[in-house]
């Protein structure tokens, strides 16, 4: 049986939550066992310094994807309901002389509803780290991407005990360019998910030479994604926005923006769920670096039978 693929709602046997926030899901009666996936949200993506005229500045880091977990587990263990929360993406750090960093993505939670909170861990049937955010560039270096969501185990959480618990930790981003951030090939990572890609810089050794934010090179059915362009008299282009599939499940992270030799750089993009935020390009005074762009919410995906 295809449980995470199947997704035909059937007397509400299937639940999908997309959005940050905190949910409540009456399982349906007759069920036996209840598989849930869990995803934490991704880190926003660091901010692209702004620098002088003729001076280096690097662009901000991606931020990561979360991790993700999986559990299969009998009705007969559980409550009637379950708490559900998702984890808020990180927003992305703001350009500037000094740019700022992203934010980290939030937890995601399932536990089973015995008091109305979540804060009981011993209840948790499963939790997924947040990816972490993308650090800001300087006129020394591209910021850093930030990390995956970091592994969960069932050590203190007694209902994961229960059943069948699995997990995956999430994806590093791309570090911001100083001046040229790269691409990442598709596929490359513990889950399906690409994280967020770092924005484009400029060196002292080229301080003319404006360059893209990085991307994702596609195979098989993921196409490429470009970073936004570098600004040659120009604004940076904005990177692009990261996307989101359930069939196949697959989601991408925000592109990096370009950089720009004499204006605003560009923007990084939002992460597609649980992926991390694009990092901004570098911009030139007295205009800004790009912002990072915010990480994707988590996800959380129910399946009764």
């Amino acid at each position: 049986m295809d449980f995470a693929y199947n997704l035909t709602n059937n007397a509400h046997k299937v639940q999908i939550y997309q959005s940050a926030g905190t949910y409540v899901y009456t399982l349906p009666k007759g069920i036996t066992m209840v598989y849930i996936l869990c995803m934490g949200a991704g880190g926003g993506g660091g901010g692209g310094f702004t620098r002088a005229a003729g001076s280096a500045g690097g662009g901000g880091g991606g931020g990561g994807t979360g991790a993700l977990t999986r559990v299969v587990i009998p009705k007969i263990f559980l409550s009637d309901s379950l708490i559900i929360s998702v984890g808020t993406g990180g927003p992305g750090g703001a350009g500037g002389n000094p740019a700022t960093a992203g934010t980290a993505g939030g937890q995601s939670i399932v536990s089973t509803n015995l008091g109305g909170t979540v804060a009981l861990n011993n209840l948790y049937i499963a939790q997924a780290n947040g990816g972490s955010a993308g650090n800001p560039g300087t006129g020394a270096v591209g910021g850093t991407g930030g990390n995956g969501g970091t592994s969960t185990t069932n050590t203190g959480m007694g209902m994961v005990s229960l059943g069948t618990f699995t997990n995956r930790i999430g994806i590093n981003a791309g570090d911001g360019g100083f001046p040229a951030s790269g691409n990442v090939l598709y596929g490359g990572g513990s889950i399906p998910f690409t994280a967020g890609r770092g924005g484009g810089g400029i060196n002292a050794a080229t301080p003319g030479l404006q360059r893209d934010g990085g991307g994702i090179t596609g195979r098989g059915f993921v196409p490429d994604f470009e970073g936004g362009t570098g600004g040659n008299g120009v604004a940076g282009g904005n990177g692009p926005n990261g996307s989101f599939m359930m069939k196949p499940f697959v989601s991408f992270g925000g592109c990096g923006g370009g950089s720009s030799n004499s204006t605003t750089g560009g923007n990084g993009g939002k992460g597609g769920q649980g992926t991390g935020g694009g990092g901004g390009g570098a911009g030139t005074s007295p205009s800004n670096g790009g912002a990072g762009g915010p990480g994707g919410d988590g996800l959380v995906i129910i399946t009764c039978w």
